[in-house]
């Protein structure tokens, strides 16, 4: 996917005073850690060979970050009705909160899902996964992405475990608009790249999965984008 960088950066655990290393800060985007930035390309193998040209006594000290993802699917979740429901019962800020509140419990589920790392034997990757989420009104976003590189051996196993995982979440926020607002969901999924923060969404895979919610699912439904199925075994 072309939204991968690789970044040479220094292992700061490694240096001490007696190592004459730069450190050269550079805050990462949309968030507040800081790496030691010395090279940002698309190419690994570039990022290798900087290393490899570097003085001898001080390779050891410098590795390669992967930035970006080669597996990602976002999820455009509308919930259908929603405005309706706004309009007829809450008219007031008490009643607003209270709607918050409710809301609030998908939130923190998502938050939990996005910490909590799946462990099986056997099954190191799992931990590369990772999850974020955006809620704008009648609207759930929701990310899930392979932050290493892919292993082609475990690449299908890898994909229909996070497609199983964000079916899931999936699942799980359509039962609590049905049972706590008697509403239905409809939404799309798609592959293609998208940046995610808890208040800023953004990319062609949000387009696309909006699309995919709007104009084709067309019924209480949510539908994958053709290229992931088709992927699947």
């Amino acid at each position: 996917m072309n939204d991968i960088q690789y970044y040479v950066v220094v292992d700061k655990t490694k240096v001490n005073d007696e190592i004459k290393v730069e450190i050269q800060d550079t805050k990462l985007p949309f968030s507040d850690n800081y790496i030691d930035l010395y090279l940002i390309s698309g190419n690994k193998q570039e990022c290798k060979e900087y290393i490899k040209n570097l003085d001898k006594e001080i390779q050891q000290y410098f590795n390669i970050k992967q930035i970006g993802s080669e597996i990602k699917y976002t999820a455009f979740i509308d919930i259908l009705g929603f405005s309706n429901y706004i309009k007829t019962n809450i008219t007031n800020d008490n009643q607003a909160e209270e709607l918050y509140k409710k809301f609030n419990e998908v939130v923190e589920y998502l938050q939990f899902e996005s910490k909590d790392k799946i462990s099986v034997e056997n099954t190191d990757f799992f931990k590369d996964v990772t999850l974020k989420h955006s809620w704008v009104s009648d609207t759930f976003v929701v990310s899930i992405q392979y932050m290493n590189e892919v292993d082609k051996k475990d690449e299908n196993i890898i994909k229909g475990m996070m497609i199983f995982r964000l079916s899931m979440i999936i699942a799980l926020i359509h039962h609590f608009v049905a049972s706590q607002f008697e509403l239905i969901v409809r939404g799309g999924v798609s592959s293609k790249y998208s940046c995610i923060t808890n208040n800023f969404i953004l990319g062609e895979g949000v387009i696309e999965a909006h699309k995919l919610e709007n104009d084709i699912a067309i019924y209480p439904r949510v539908i994958f984008e053709q290229s992931i199925i088709s992927s699947q075994p």
